[in-house]
């Protein structure tokens, strides 16, 4: 059985070791699928200059992005 080959994309919130990833995107021949992640109450760092590179806000995120647990969980059914 022939396995796919997956690209995996993040944005974060910035460049600082305490930065946290914002969006994933993945992308395989035969799938593809985004999500913009929710932080955890204790994800604390944001960089507005990022902010200015990716376009999304914090409140965006805080909005409409999902739980990193359910991403997660979700990768870990595809992979």
């Amino acid at each position: 059985m022939e396995h796919p080959h997956w690209f995996v994309d993040f944005e974060a919130s910035g460049i600082a070791p305490d930065s946290f990833p914002i969006e994933i995107a993945v992308m395989s021949a035969d799938d593809d699928s985004q999500a913009l992640i929710r932080p955890i109450y204790y994800w604390t760092h944001w960089s507005f200059d990022a902010r200015d590179m990716h376009g999304i806000s914090r409140e965006s995120l805080l909005g409409g992005g999902l739980d990193p647990s359910i991403i997660a969980v979700e990768l870990n059914a595809r992979f």
